[in-house]
């Protein structure tokens, strides 16, 4: 056991992980229900194994903690600091309140549920705002290069759920797959999509890293991407 580590967990990183175990306890994956703090943990146990600092790692274990609480960003930061903060929010491209706004619009009365012209013209509806939404994510993150804290986070947030799909739909049967396609509120060829636009986002963020480590997180996330779409036929 090293004598002598980086940084040594301080009482803001034990009360992160209370606070996204508060804010996350009632949630699992899709596939298999595994309690979502795991996902937590593992984003936090990449960022620290790729040299991240304790702010990141504080950061990885809150980094959904705005999209899915009613945490806003102010309290974020009287708790956990201004670097904190600013991390979370380059990785979160909505809010709780504005998820809401979302999933509200969706929402069809018990009649309009059987009028499917006026169903086609819901989810067309959300699907453009889910896009452009996603699509600012995408052209930020661009922007972005190798020495902003808040890459290596997002980019280990994407790894671990990468990877972690692709395992799950490994070990699936052909039903268990067509549930998967299946489970996504924009549909199959959107998150296709989304998720081959986050691994060239990743590229231009990262084209001047010269971090062996980092660049290959960076190929586990394309791998992984290309292994959760390779059964798209199957």
């Amino acid at each position: 056991m090293a004598a002598d580590p980086r940084w040594v967990p301080s009482p803001a990183f034990l009360k992160a992980f209370e606070a996204a175990c508060l804010a996350h306890g009632n949630d699992a994956r899709k596939i298999n229900r595994e309690p979502y703090i795991g996902h937590l943990m593992g984003v936090a146990s990449l960022v620290i194994e790729h040299n991240g600092t304790q702010d990141q790692a504080i950061a990885a274990l809150l980094h959904d903690i705005i999209e899915d609480s009613p945490m806003t960003y102010e309290e974020l930061e009287r708790e956990f600091g201004h670097n904190v903060r600013k991390i979370v929010q380059a990785c979160t491209d909505a809010t709780y309140a504005e998820k809401a706004v979302e999933k509200a619009k969706r929402k069809l009365s018990d009649e309009d549920q059987n009028d499917e012209t006026k169903k086609a013209a819901a989810q067309s509806a959300y699907e453009k705002e889910w896009w452009h939404r996603k699509e600012g994510y995408l052209n930020r993150l661009k922007m972005k290069d190798h020495n902003d804290p808040s890459v290596l986070v997002a980019l280990s947030d994407k790894v671990n759920n990468g990877e972690k799909t692709a395992l799950d739909l490994a070990k699936s049967d052909d039903e268990g797959r067509k549930k998967f396609r299946e489970s996504f509120n924009t549909g199959y060829e959107l998150q296709q999509q989304w998720y081959e636009g986050l691994v060239e986002a990743f590229a231009v963020a990262l084209k001047d890293c010269k971090d062996p480590l980092v660049l290959r997180l960076q190929e586990r996330f394309a791998n992984a991407v290309k292994t959760m779409f390779s059964y798209n036929e199957k």
